[in-house]
């Protein structure tokens, strides 16, 4: 929203520029004499000669012009400053900072219904594994209760006490017993975990 609301603000912008050039068929004046140079003629087919006032430099010898000489003479600098100031776009600012402003409001609220989601998740979390410690606990009795059921049924079946289908069912209801037990073990285990990793972000095995 900041960025947004920096369009009411002017702009100053600097820029810089640096050149130069450099050609290989230039070539530069090494001597030269001072002359006086004839500019036109003067008479009626007398074709006597008019000259310069002053002497004028002829050259008379020449050298190549050096790469770098060249570079180094015809430097070109420039140094620029630009202001923008915002008087007709201040209503497309004033829309971009309202824009903002909105998006701002929406992301609060986005963020919340996140916060809320996850509260939800983590208490729901937390329930599922307190009920997964009851049944274990239950699960745990229960088992304890049908191994004491089922030790008396061996030692009263090896007596004589009790027929084979007695036998059998307090047999079958201990070995369920301890299928129910371990299952709900490991799912209270499981339910531990799941709440771990909301409460921590972590999963320790």
């Amino acid at each position: 929203m900041d960025i947004a609301r920096g369009g009411y603000s002017p702009v100053v912008s600097l820029s810089g520029q640096i050149n130069s050039n450099a050609a290989g068929d230039i070539s530069r004046t090494t001597q030269s004499i001072n002359d006086y140079v004839p500019i036109g003629t003067v008479g009626a087919g007398t074709g006597d000669l008019v000259y310069t006032l002053t002497p004028q430099s002829i050259p008379t010898a020449f050298e190549s012009y050096p790469f770098f000489d060249q570079f180094g003479n015809n430097i070109n600098q420039f140094v620029g400053i630009n202001l923008q100031v915002p008087i007709f776009n201040r209503l497309s600012t004033r829309n971009n900072v309202q824009n903002s402003e909105l998006q701002l409001q929406q992301n609060i609220l986005q963020l919340e219904v996140q916060k809320n989601t996850l509260r939800q998740t983590i208490e729901r979390a937390y329930t599922d594994a307190l009920a997964s410690l009851k049944n274990f606990n239950a699960a745990q009795k229960s088992l304890e209760a049908n191994e004491e059921s089922w030790d008396y049924a061996q030692k009263r079946f090896e007596e004589g006490g009790m027929n084979i289908f007695d036998y059998d069912n307090t047999r079958n209801r201990y070995l369920n017993a301890t299928a129910q037990m371990l299952q709900s073990k490991y799912d209270y285990i499981f339910k531990v975990k799941v709440l771990q990793f909301y409460l921590t972000n972590n999963i320790t095995l």
